[in-house]
């Protein structure tokens, strides 16, 4: 993708004490990207500095969702960001976005958040960005959006709150909302000037009025009195302490548990994953930068041996599990997949059920990147009937690109085995060449498991 593809929109009011940072910081990434200022009748020199840094002004009626409107609909770019006004991105935003959105079924995604003020409250927040619901994903994340998509849903809604939130509800129920690996770095100014913990609860107050449907107009006055009050009404205890159990009951209950299994490879990621040898020789799987982002990259030769995440998930009722890969070196000669001495694939991914102690009565889904058999195609593994294999990728058409995946893992259970599972007790990858004695070379990322 070239920087023509882009189009970075951020919605201004009174915005002149950080604006120039955040657009200068713009150039640094990208000197010629679409930038374009919606202002929302600023009465500082918002609009002034804009221009003279370059960037497109639109005037538009005071709003955060009307603003950005206003401004994709004279963008130019296939993919929007929407990035708020005190807001930088992180220093490889294009190259990630350009792995991502190389891929079709990429529609929509946030960055991770971190903030420009050391605050142990402040990184604890920060950290739950990387999950996706509706207490930890927001406009202030930068949304990135491919303006065909954002203009099919609807656009944002002309809100004066939860403009954002409402967006992301509409996009995740046609896909998948991504969580790419990396940061952007939002000022901490409100909650330094309202308190940490005042703020925030003051945040979550308006969240769960606005779950129980308190219309965000009527929500808008409550947030500009509270911001007006500051720091001269303080909530008392016991309502804060109400709001955080409401809360929690409300993550427990409505929304479902997210597991980020292989993302970001901070140091000790691979403690959680044990090796599994097949054969005497084994793939080898390395942490490697891929145009910016960093992801595994699997080689085999002649070889099999996988990774394994141990689980204990009981009582499922639903399951989902995403990813990407990517086949670099597919097995070329490999004609007889469904029998023993062909049983090789260039990537797959295990989802492993019932209880591991009891290996005859364990049973596993298999995810693979076929050499011959059609996409789609679903049969036994030659090795053992409990495993069943289900192409989702075949032949070289798509070698070299980042394809994302999701299933329904749970609902494959039951198409295959005829009953539901009792139990996840693992999630595993795999490259393996040892039975057709070729080589292959796979990369993965960005594994989410969504269980319920």
């Amino acid at each position: 993708m070239l920087c023509d593809d882009f189009s970075i929109i951020i919605p201004t009011l009174n915005e002149a004490a950080c604006l120039e940072e955040t657009i200068r910081s713009i150039k640094t990434l990208h000197s010629d990207v679409e930038l374009i200022v919606a202002d929302g009748g600023s009465s500082d020199k918002t609009p002034e500095i804009a221009k003279q840094l370059g960037a497109r002004v639109v005037h538009s009626v005071r709003g955060r969702g009307t603003q950005c409107n206003t401004g994709a609909r004279t963008a130019t770019g296939q993919i929007l960001l929407f990035l708020h006004a005190d807001t930088t991105l992180p220093s490889n935003t294009f190259e990630i976005l350009t792995s991502y959105f190389r891929d079709p079924s990429t529609n929509i995604g946030t960055f991770r958040l971190r903030f420009d003020y050391p605050h142990w409250l402040l990184r604890a927040y920060a950290a739950f960005t990387r999950f996706d619901s509706v207490f930890t994903r927001f406009g202030d994340q930068c949304i990135v959006v491919r303006s065909s998509f954002f203009h099919q849903i609807g656009e944002f809604p002309d809100w004066p709150l939860f403009e954002d939130v409402e967006l992301l509800r509409l996009a995740r129920a046609r896909t998948r909302v991504v969580s790419f690996p990396a940061c952007v770095t939002t000022s901490a100014r409100r909650f330094l000037k309202n308190g940490i913990v005042r703020n925030q609860m003051r945040n979550a107050k308006l969240m769960l009025r606005y779950l129980f449907g308190t219309p965000p107009n009527v929500l808008a006055g409550s947030y500009d009195r509270s911001i007006a009050i500051g720091k001269q009404k303080i909530a008392h205890p016991g309502k804060i302490l109400f709001c955080i159990i409401l809360i929690l009951l409300l993550c427990e209950n409505a929304l479902p548990s997210t597991l980020n299994l292989l993302d970001d490879f901070q140091d000790g990621w691979r403690k959680d994953w044990q090796e599994r040898k097949f054969t005497s020789r084994a793939t080898i799987y390395q942490v490697i930068q891929d145009n910016g982002n960093r992801v595994l990259m699997g080689r085999s030769e002649k070889s099999a041996s996988g990774l394994w995440r141990m689980m204990d998930i009981q009582s499922l009722k639903t399951g989902m599990i995403s990813w990407r890969w990517k086949v670099e070196h597919p097995i070329s000669t490999n004609r007889y997949e469904r029998k023993k001495n062909g049983d090789d694939y260039a990537a797959r991914v295990f989802v492993v059920f019932e209880p591991r102690f009891l290996k005859w009565k364990t049973r596993s889904i298999c995810y693979v990147w076929a050499s011959k058999q059609p996409v789609g195609s679903t049969y036994p593994s030659p090795f053992a009937d409990n495993v069943a294999m289900i192409v989702l990728e075949s032949g070289k058409d798509r070698l070299g690109r980042w394809i994302s995946e999701e299933r329904n893992f749970v609902a494959d259970y039951k198409r295959y085995f005829g009953e539901p599972p009792k139990m996840l007790s693992a999630i595993a990858m795999m490259i393996d060449t040892d039975n057709t004695g070729e080589r292959a070379t796979a990369y993965f990322d960005q594994i989410v498991l969504n269980c319920d």
